[in-house]
């Protein structure tokens, strides 16, 4: 076995592992690596894995691969993006702005501050395309009720669906209906939404691959954008997505960009065994060595 280093952060308690493939070589089999360390019972635990890669080319500052806790891949991921920026800054990567190469878009961040335990970041998400017309996709439930049903592409897919509480009856009842529609997707994740007041609405989500979590940054900015299509907001006003894990800032600018503000801490640094068959070839392997507690350090 090989030790590798790895980072524990959390954005608003939505937590990552952070390979940084600045300092060590990667692991080669992220799929699988990225299943077996998110597992909390077994491993560090996590809702997904960020590899961070040398950029490919002069236009990013880094390329990033994001893995769920499942393993499937991801495309974007706004609290992951918070993190890998103030990563980066915290290692010297970079200084006030990060560009981050997600699958098949760049999204910058500016500006990053620094705190004692982490940072925090303002990240251009780009657009947000709503998928569905001006009224929503009208769908009427088991229990009667019609409610607008809002497809929003923020660089991955959400489903919104605003409704008139968060209890654990009405997310499990709307979640579960939508599941099991016959044109439900499995690519997407979910967030149903309250407004509570002007500027606030209050979020739960289920994201694709990890299950509820306490929040979602790409989730929140699908949610500005469902608002504004459906009247409830509007372009160049800062909403306040609130959800279990902590608040996030969203504005949609008249580019038709949204910008994402909130905080990303570290947890602990450490290193965790790698099998030699996840290693990259040639990679030193150390067999007498294994996963130590006392590697583990608080930032």
């Amino acid at each position: 076995m090989a030790l590798h280093p790895f980072i524990k952060m959390h954005a608003t308690q939505n937590d990552f592992i952070l390979l940084d493939g600045f300092s060590a070589s990667l692991p080669a089999s992220s799929a699988d690596l990225a299943s077996r360390i998110c597992c909390r019972r077994r491993h560090i635990g996590a809702d997904g894995v960020l590899f961070l890669r040398p950029p490919a080319d002069a236009a990013a500052d880094v390329d990033v691969e994001i893995r769920n806790a499942d393993g499937s891949a991801a495309a974007m991921c706004g609290n992951g993006a918070r993190c890998v920026a103030v990563w980066m800054h915290r290692s010297r990567h970079i200084t006030d702005s990060c560009r981050m190469r997600f699958s098949d878009r760049i999204v910058q961040a500016a500006p990053i501050g620094l705190t004692e335990t982490g940072g925090h970041a303002t990240v251009n998400m780009g657009p947000a395309q709503v998928l569905t017309d001006e009224r929503g996709a009208s769908r009427r439930f088991p229990d009667g009720q019609v409610r607008s049903v809002w497809n929003v592409d923020t660089g991955n897919l959400h489903t919104v669906v605003f409704v008139d509480d968060l209890s654990n009856s009405t997310v499990s009842f709307i979640t579960s209906a939508l599941s099991d529609s016959s044109d439900a997707r499995t690519d997407t994740n979910v967030e149903l939404a309250v407004p509570t007041a002007p500027g606030r609405i209050r979020v739960r989500v289920r994201e694709r691959g990890c299950g509820e979590t306490p929040s979602c940054g790409s989730g929140a900015c699908a949610v500005l954008a469902a608002a504004i299509r459906s009247g409830i907001a509007r372009p160049e006003e800062t909403w306040h997505i609130e959800f279990a894990g902590g608040t996030l800032s969203v504005e949609q600018k008249s580019s038709g960009n949204v910008h994402l503000t909130g905080p990303a801490d570290v947890c602990f640094t450490g290193q965790f065994a790698v099998p030699p068959d996840s290693l990259p070839a040639g990679t030193p392997s150390s067999p007498h060595q294994t996963l130590s507690q006392q590697t583990v350090k608080s930032p």
